[in-house]
């Protein structure tokens, strides 16, 4: 075998990775371990230091998807 058929072989094809969806099961992870670890206050100064209008979308999404409720009860 000659290196141009090896290197056919074992090439890795790159197909288009939808890579949103990734950044959202990281962030979503994020925002669940420090709730966890760190409490309510810790999560929603993170979230007023990134900015109100992120914060608030990423609120509403985990809301919606899991029926999550981060206030007070």
């Amino acid at each position: 075998m000659n290196k141009d058929e090896l290197n056919e072989r074992i090439r890795n094809y790159s197909y288009p990775l939808k890579s949103l969806s990734g950044f959202e099961i990281i962030c979503e992870s994020l925002v669940y371990k420090i709730y966890d670890i760190f409490g309510k206050n810790m999560l929603l100064s993170m979230l007023y230091q990134i900015g109100m209008g992120p914060g608030e979308i990423i609120a509403n999404r985990i809301k919606a998807k899991y029926n999550k409720n981060f206030s007070r009860g």
